[in-house]
This record gives C-alpha cells, sequence and structure tokens, in this order.
C-alpha cells in the first residue's frame, strides 16, 4: 500500500500540526467523521482529492485543505511496479468537554492529541485491504487499485454503531480493558489499532490487530473486542444492511 513518509506517526503529525477545528463547527459542537478519498499517483503526489462524507461547519473544506498540503507519499506497487492507488481516510473531529459541556458530557476514547487546547482530532486508517480494480476506468495508464474488500463496506451511509452509542461503548471498555502489568512495569503507552467486520446481524467477526505497542496491550484489546455484544450494522443509501469494516484505535495511558 501506499505510505506517507515517516510512516503513520508522521503521517498523524502532519495531520495534528496543520488541522484546525473551524470556529463554527466548535461553537456549535459539531463533531464526527469526514471522509476523504484521494489517488496516490505513481510518483507519490496526491490527486483527486474528494469529500466522500461531510459534517458541516467547515470541517470537511478544512481536512480537505490539510490532504491537498501533504507532500509526494510512496506510492504503492504491484508485482514491484509503481501503480496509482485510491486511499481512502477518515479524519474523526472531537471538541473537547470544555468548548461542549453545554451539549454533552462525552468521554473521549482516544488520548487528547491536538492542534490546539480547545481540538482533538482522530485519524483513523482503512487498512488491511486487497487489491481491487476500480471500475469506470480504462487503460492501464487510468487503473486505480482500490484498496476494498469484497463484499464488505468501508464507507457507507450510516455507519455501524455499538448499542446506546458512543457513550455506551467507551463505558464497556473502559469497564473491561485491564491494563497489562508488563506494560505498566516498563512504562508503555501509546494507540493500539484494531479492525473487525459488523456483519448484517451485528456480530463482530474478523478482529485483527493492525498496530500494536507490545507488553500484552494488543492481546488485551482484542480480548475486550471479542467480548463485544452484537452491535446496530451499517446501512447504504437505500437502507440495506451491508457488513462494514471499523477500525478503532484504542489508547492506553497512564493517570496523570
Amino acid at each position: 500500500q501506499p505510505q506517507f513518509p515517516g510512516g503513520e506517526d508522521s503521517l498523524y503529525n502532519f495531520i495534528y500540526s496543520n488541522l484546525r477545528y473551524p470556529q463554527v463547527a466548535k461553537d456549535n459542537a459539531i463533531e464526527g467523521r469526514v471522509f476523504l478519498r484521494f489517488v496516490v499517483e505513481k510518483d507519490g503526489s496526491i490527486t483527486n482529492v474528494k469529500i466522500i462524507r461531510d459534517i458541516g461547519g467547515g470541517c470537511g473544506r478544512e481536512a480537505k485543505r490539510v490532504v491537498e498540503m501533504m507532500p509526494k507519499w510512496i506510492p504503492g506497487k504491484q508485482n514491484g511496479k509503481p501503480v496509482r492507488v485510491q486511499f481512502n481516510m477518515p479524519i474523526r473531529f472531537e471538541v473537547q468537554e470544555e468548548d461542549k459541556a453545554k451539549h454533552t458530557d462525552e468521554t473521549s476514547l482516544l488520548k487528547n492529541d491536538s492542534t490546539s487546547s480547545n481540538t482533538i482530532v482522530k485519524v483513523i486508517f482503512d487498512s488491511d485491504k486487497q487489491p481491487q480494480e476500480e471500475k469506470g476506468l480504462t487503460g492501464p495508464e487510468d487503473t486505480v487499485k482500490e484498496y476494498v474488500e469484497e463484499e464488505l463496506f468501508i464507507e457507507i451511509d450510516i455507519q455501524p454503531q455499538f448499542p446506546g452509542g458512543d457513550d455506551s461503548l467507551y463505558s464497556f471498555i473502559y469497564s473491561n480493558l485491564r491494563y497489562p502489568q508488563e506494560a505498566i512495569d516498563n512504562g508503555i503507552e501509546g494507540r493500539v489499532f484494531i479492525t473487525f467486520t459488523v456483519e448484517k446481524d451485528g456480530s463482530i467477526t474478523g478482529i485483527k490487530l493492525l498496530r500494536d505497542i507490545g507488553y500484552g496491550c494488543g492481546e488485551e484489546a482484542m480480548r475486550v473486542v471479542r467480548m463485544m455484544p452484537k452491535w446496530i450494522p451499517g446501512k447504504d443509501h437505500l437502507g440495506n444492511i451491508r457488513r462494514t469494516q471499523y477500525n478503532m484505535p484504542i489508547n492506553f495511558e497512564f493517570k496523570q
């Protein structure tokens, strides 16, 4: 797959250092995921940046602005040769508690990495997918390899949801997650990335560890995800229930 120069950590730093939470969105406590799609060309340049799903308040435009600023990536390859690759990037905007206290008491699952004291931005990646040629494009020079899984949706109109919503999900995670003693003893902190499929009946399958920080944290995160009850499944724009891939970063952090 194509890669930002320096890897995911460098991409996070780039996003966090450049993204600004739109004032209108903050004032109105607008939160959620903005879905962007772009093509990483054979030379690593970024083209065809599009907003697939917006939450309003200027968030989509701001996310698009930052993506268009990105330097050249390391291009994707197939059979050892660079290919044009379509990349999907969801970016989550979340207002800090002090700015949205009048709206909600939601607690963040992720570490509060922010571009300012009033901003939390979560970057969640679609990965572990199989290449498939995008329909409607012809000719070897126009072919874009998109990482999607057959019959498995990444972007969908109505996202799958933990029963009770994000607050219930956070409560479930926090009440069941146990910080591994080995990680505590070694001062290990950081994010573990889990991906799984929410089936049409809401059951959770295909749980995989995308990124681990070691010392038992990945295994513990997967253990808790396996315990989750059935979710409310995702739906497409026609209201059809669909299998949906869901990526979940879980942050291990010592309390101050």
